[in-house]
């Protein structure tokens, strides 16, 4: 699911505008990555727990972010 559909389907549900939608998406997902980023795990309902995850250095060979 695309964040369109996902801000739409909020509008609707919600009785929102499409904008007011949209920034309420953009605003969970910047906590949530917020959170990832201190290394917290994020529990979404439903859907489980989100955990952060670091690849190591050597995985990545640092060119388009393809894998070695």
């Amino acid at each position: 699911m695309k964040k369109d559909a996902i801000t739409r389907r909020l509008a609707k549900d919600a009785h929102l505008s499409q904008s007011a939608a949209a920034d309420l998406v953009d605003g969970a997902v910047a906590e949530l990555v917020r959170e990832l980023r201190k290394g917290q795990p994020v529990k979404v309902p439903g859907l489980g727990t989100i955990r952060p995850w670091k690849a190591p250095a050597e995985a990545w060979d640092g060119r388009n972010g393809g894998r070695r």
